[in-house]
């Protein structure tokens, strides 16, 4: 799959400079090409490029700064995947660079091993201990850009860890995965973090998901629905209370608070 897209990559290099001699590629690019999501969420920035002497001071159209290897793929410089995540964890959000890794975790083309083995490899490059932090956060069970979100607002909020992409089993014999699921005193709560099915246009996936919601009930379990606008005004955090999801012994340590 690497090598598809690194196939890819340089035929999209190789044409664009026949007309353009004097480009520099940009990591937006290969985010585009490899499908990084929330990558439309970042600003447009001009950033100084130093590649070469040819290009010092030359200024490009860039979301964030060009990296470029010292390995060349058939004559030129290619992205890297972990690369890409390298450059999103210094120059991004914590919480996009965050939801990059996991995404790529969840979808199988890198793994937990391949980047650590690079940080080790590269341990002299810069921001490569912030990547390799940040990889301790992401999680191959996120599905989705907004679930890593919720699981990391769960976390800033001191709240206990819950069961991620928990499998319930009916006495009915159905079997239904849940997002997250807090057991504490008795009580089981599902946190379903996309909450958006039940809002559907079509009439099928409607209903479907009311049978679920009442399989799960009749099962004991209590259903908490959150979307991106519950981030909003405290609103989120008010939930949890409502729920009554206890907070951890052990709080840990925040990410990171800046934004690179």
């Amino acid at each position: 799959m690497t090598e598809e897209k690194n196939q890819l990559l340089l035929h999209m290099m190789t044409d664009y400079v026949k007309d353009n001699p004097d480009t520099i590629f940009s990591y937006t690019n290969a985010a585009i090409l490899y499908g990084t999501p929330r990558w439309d969420e970042l600003e447009l920035e001009i950033h100084t490029v130093q590649s070469s002497l040819k290009m010092m001071n030359r200024k490009v159209n860039t979301h964030i700064r060009p990296y470029f290897r010292k390995k060349k793929y058939k004559g030129f410089n290619v992205i890297t995947l972990v690369d890409l995540l390298l450059e999103i964890s210094n120059n991004d959000t914590e919480n996009s660079a965050i939801s990059s890794i996991s995404h790529h975790l969840y979808k199988k083309e890198i793994s937990v091993e391949n980047i650590l083995n690079y940080c080790r490899s590269q341990k002299w490059k810069s921001g490569v201990a912030k990547l390799r932090h940040l990889l301790t956060f992401a999680s191959e069970l996120d599905e989705s850009p907004f679930e890593t979100k919720v699981r990391l607002k769960l976390y800033e909020a001191g709240v206990m860890i819950p069961v991620q992409q928990y499998q319930v089993i009916c006495q009915s014999k159905k079997k239904y995965r849940v997002d997250f699921l807090f057991e504490f005193k008795g009580r089981k709560i599902i946190l379903e973090a996309d909450g958006l099915i039940k809002y559907s246009d079509n009439a099928s996936e409607r209903a479907n998901e009311r049978q679920r919601e009442s399989d799960l009930i009749r099962e004991g379990y209590e259903i908490m629905r959150v979307m991106n606008h519950d981030f909003e005004n405290g609103r989120f955090t008010q939930l949890l209370k409502d729920y009554g999801i206890p907070k951890r012994r052990n709080y840990g340590k925040k990410i990171v608070k800046q934004h690179y």
